[in-house]
C-alpha cells in the first residue's frame, strides 16, 4: 500500500509538471481539432467548483487510451484572497478519485488552459470549467473500415476500398488501377488560392485541405454542410482569434494537378505530426526495408508513407515494404508469440501496387488490440527480404511490442519512427532500437546514441530525459525517477 501510494504521489507530481510546462492563456477555451480515430470528451465542472456535473461520464472513461488532458479554468477571481492552484489542486484530485490511474500513463499530454475572457462572476459562469479529454477509439472493425475509406478518400477513391463494397467512396477504378476523376469539385477560398478537393473526404479529414487566410494561421475544424456536399463551414485560427467562414463548390477537374499527387501533398504539409515525412526527409537510409503498423487509429501515419512513395517512387528510395495488422481477425487468446500473422510484404516500386497492399493488410483486419507483433513482423521482413541491411520500423508509440522477448533474434539495425510522441517515448522502443544498434525518431529529433551509452547515462528527448539502468531506460522528471 505505501509503495502504491508513493507512486500515485510521483505520478501525480509529474502531472503537475506538466501543467506548469505546457500552459494556454485563450479567450475562451475551444479544443484543437483531433484526427481519425480520437475522440473529445468533455468533463464539465460548476465554476468555483471542484466537483463533475456527470461524475458517470469521468468513470465511462476507464479502460480507455488518454491522449491528451486539458484542465480548463478562467483566471477571473471573485476575491483577491482566492486561491486558483488550490481549486486546480482539488479538482485534480477529484479526477484521480473517479478515475484511478488516470495520472498513471506517461505518454498522456497534459495542459493547463486559463482563460482570460471573464470580467465578472456573471460572465464567467458562462465558460467551460473542468477538464477536456482526447481519447483513442476503441479497435474494431468500424473503426478500421473508417480509417481505410479516410485513406481511400486521400487517393481521389476506389484505390483502397474495394469498388462497390463502400457506397459513397467516390470514383471507380480503371484498368490501370488509378481512379476515375469524376465527382472532383474546385474550391477558391477567400484570399483567391484555388484548392482542388473531392467530394468524397469524410468531414474528419475536410481540415487537412483547406488553406488558412493567413500565412501563419491554421484550419482547426471543417464540415460539409449538405448531403450533396457542394458547400463547407469552417473555421481558422490565427493567433488567439478564430473566424468562421463557409465556400462553395464549383465544378473542376483535377486533371491538370494530377489527383493523387495533389491531394497527398496537401495532407502531409497540413498534417498536424508529420514525423514520417520529417523523418524520412532527415535520413538519407539506402538499401531498406519499411515495416509499417497499419492498426487502428493509424491512417493519419500511413496516409505520410503514402505522401513519401508517391513523391520519391522514381528515385528509387525503396521497393521492400512489409505492413501487418496483428493478426487478422484473430482474437487476443488466439495471438501465440512469434505466430500472430497478419504480414502482408511487397516487393514493388509502384505507388500502386504498394498502396493496394496496405489497404489489403486493412482489410483483412479489425483493429487489433494495444500490444502488436512488431517483433514478428520485423523478423518476417528479414526473412522476406535478406539482401536489406537495415529496417525502418514506423511504430504506434502508443502499443508496445507483445512479443519484445524476441528481440534478440533481430540481426538488423532497426530505425524506430514514433507515431503519437508528442507527449513522451515508449521506453521499450529506446530499449529495441538499443539492443538492435538501430536509433529512435521523433518529429524533431534523431536519436542515434543509444546503442553506445553506458549505464548510468542520460538521454534527453524533447522535454523527457531517461536515464539507463541495466540495459533499460527509465524515465526521470525533475529529481524523480519513475519506474
Amino acid at each position: 500500500m505505501l509503495m502504491c501510494a508513493a507512486l500515485q504521489a510521483q505520478n501525480r507530481a509529474a502531472v503537475v509538471s506538466q501543467l506548469k510546462k505546457n500552459s494556454l492563456q485563450p479567450v475562451r477555451y475551444a479544443p484543437d481539432a483531433v484526427w481519425a480515430g480520437r475522440q473529445v470528451i468533455w468533463l464539465e465542472m460548476p465554476f468555483a467548483s471542484s466537483g463533475f456535473i456527470h461524475p458517470s461520464k469521468v468513470a465511462a472513461l476507464r479502460g480507455m487510451q488518454i491522449e491528451r488532458v486539458d484542465l480548463v479554468y478562467t483566471q477571473f477571481a471573485v476575491s483577491p484572497s482566492f486561491d486558483q492552484q488550490t481549486l486546480n489542486n482539488r479538482r485534480l484530485d477529484e479526477f484521480q478519485r473517479l478515475l484511478p490511474g488516470v495520472f498513471a500513463n506517461a505518454l498522456t499530454e497534459w495542459r493547463l488552459a486559463g482563460q482570460t475572457g471573464a470580467t465578472s462572476p456573471e460572465s464567467g459562469r458562462t465558460f467551460f470549467h473542468g477538464f477536456v479529454v482526447v481519447v483513442r477509439e476503441k479497435a474494431s472493425p468500424e473503426l478500421s473500415r473508417k480509417e481505410l475509406r479516410f485513406l481511400d478518400s486521400l487517393l481521389g477513391g476506389g484505390v483502397l476500398v474495394p469498388v462497390g463494397t463502400e457506397p459513397g467512396a467516390g470514383g471507380s477504378s480503371t484498368a490501370d488501377g488509378a481512379s476515375s476523376l469524376k465527382g472532383s469539385t474546385g474550391i477558391i477560398t477567400i484570399n483567391g488560392v484555388p484548392l482542388r478537393i473531392r467530394r468524397s473526404i469524410p468531414d474528419d479529414s475536410l481540415r487537412f485541405f483547406l488553406r488558412s487566410t493567413y500565412s501563419d494561421g491554421d484550419v482547426v475544424e471543417a464540415r460539409w454542410t449538405d448531403t450533396s456536399h457542394t458547400t463547407i463551414a469552417y473555421t481558422e485560427r490565427y493567433n488567439d482569434h478564430r473566424m468562421k467562414r463557409t465556400v462553395k463548390l464549383s465544378e473542376d477537374s483535377l486533371a491538370r494537378l494530377g489527383p493523387r499527387s495533389r491531394l497527398l501533398s496537401g495532407y502531409s504539409k497540413l498534417n498536424p505530426d508529420s514525423v514520417i515525412i520529417s523523418t524520412l526527409r532527415r535520413n538519407n537510409w539506402g538499401n531498406i526495408a519499411i515495416v509499417c503498423d497499419v492498426t487502428g487509429s493509424m491512417s493519419p501515419y500511413t496516409a505520410q508513407l503514402f505522401a513519401w512513395i508517391e513523391q520519391t517512387q522514381r528515385a528509387g528510395r525503396c521497393s521492400h515494404y512489409l505492413f501487418f495488422n496483428d493478426g487478422d481477425r484473430k482474437r487476443t487468446g488466439e495471438k501465440a508469440t512469434g505466430k500472430t500473422g497478419g504480414l502482408y510484404p511487397i516487393k514493388s516500386s509502384s505507388f500502386d501496387s504498394v498502396s493496394r497492399k496496405a489497404g489489403e493488410c486493412m482489410n483483412a483486419g479489425d483493429g487489433g488490440d494495444i500490444p502488436e507483433n512488431y517483433i514478428e513482423a520485423l523478423l518476417a521482413a528479414i526473412n522476406k527480404f535478406p539482401a536489406t541491411t537495415e529496417i525502418v520500423l514506423i511504430a504506434d508509440n502508443w502499443a508496445s511490442p507483445r512479443d519484445l522477448e524476441l528481440f534478440e533474434k533481430l540481426n538488423r539495425p532497426v530505425h524506430i519512427i514514433l507515431c503519437g510522441s508528442r507527449s513522451g517515448v515508449n521506453i521499450d522502443y529506446l530499449f529495441l532500437a538499443r539492443q538492435t544498434g538501430g536509433s529512435v525518431h521523433t518529429v524533431n529529433q534523431d536519436i542515434n546514441n543509444l546503442g553506445t551509452m553506458k549505464d548510468g547515462e542520460i538521454v534527453q528527448i524533447g522535454r523527457q530525459r531517461f536515464i539507463l539502468r541495466d540495459e533499460r531506460f527509465i524515465m526521470m522528471t525533475d529529481d524523480l525517477i519513475f519506474n
